[in-house]
């Protein structure tokens, strides 16, 4: 064989296969690992289709994704998708009080227990990036400080922070 037909047999890849993301699955690990007591529903499934995300919660979004995209290896286009369909899930990108003022708080229902578990237990997640971006909060040492009520409070008031905090959850749990 020489080398002519070496290269007359390789196929040249087309640009979309290269670019192509793999096929991309938000149900399972949503309800395994977000939201675990609710079932999904054609309505779900619907609103991830049909809700657009609003301006302020996409700019929350794309922070996030700037900041933790491709943590734990999960990569930063997945990131992206995941914290679009949660916000359309959690609260249709309209309320940021869970309905009977459970304690979740954002357009992704954090909840404040959830966010201070991710400060004990995933450190390593809050580099300098994070910490930049929420130094007027302390940065991470800050935040680990708060108690359950003001966590709750900024997740309330901060959109970056909540996307922040669903990121976390997400590249800490969820499976590529």
């Amino acid at each position: 064989m020489g080398l002519l037909s070496l290269f007359e047999e390789e196929k040249p890849r087309g640009l979309l296969e290269v670019v192509s993301p793999p096929p991309y699955e938000f149900w399972n690990n949503w309800q395994k690992y977000y939201n675990t007591i609710q079932p999904i529903t054609q309505e779900m499934r619907d609103k991830v289709r049909d809700i657009p995300v609003p301006l302020d919660a996409q700019d929350a979004i794309d922070k996030a994704v700037s900041i933790f995209g491709g943590d734990n290896g999960y990569p930063e286009w997945r990131l992206q998708k995941d914290l679009e369909n949660i916000g359309k899930v959690e609260s249709d990108y309209v309320h940021k009080v869970a309905f009977n003022n459970q304690p979740e708080r954002s357009y992704w229902q954090v909840n404040p227990e959830t966010a201070r578990d991710s400060l004990v237990n995933a450190a390593v997640l809050f580099g300098k990036d994070f910490n930049k971006e929420f130094s007027k909060y302390g940065g991470y040492k800050g935040l680990l400080k708060k108690s359950i009520s003001e966590l709750q409070q900024l997740l309330l008031d901060d959109d970056e922070l909540a996307a922040a905090f669903a990121a976390v959850k997400v590249v800490q749990t969820f499976e590529d």
